[in-house]
């Protein structure tokens, strides 16, 4: 079966393969992750999208975007806060005992 991988940020064909229709999941309507060398590609979209279409025509071409990875040292969720001011307390925040 004759694979086109088209990039959804540049509308781009970058790549062709033959696959073997096994290796092939059944549909691509649920959310699916693909491993392109060592780069994770989400398949935002397939034409056709399930696997009776795609073999009877031979033919798939997926629409595929590049997820990002980050270093978890280079987000900073681990500081409390921007700004060097508590915020403003009132009674509707009043702790309520367990």
């Amino acid at each position: 079966m004759s694979v086109e991988f088209l990039d959804a940020a540049t509308g781009v064909v970058f790549a062709r393969s033959d696959v073997p229709e096994g290796h092939l999941p059944d549909s691509f309507a649920p959310e699916t992750t693909l491993h392109l060398g060592d780069d994770p590609w989400l398949v935002e979209h397939a034409e056709p999208s399930s696997a009776a279409e795609f073999v009877a025509s031979g033919r798939l071409v997926l629409t595929v975007r590049r997820l990002a990875t980050v270093s978890p040292q280079d987000v900073l969720y681990s500081l409390p806060t921007i700004c060097h001011e508590l915020p403003a307390v009132g009674p509707d925040l009043a702790c309520i005992p367990l």
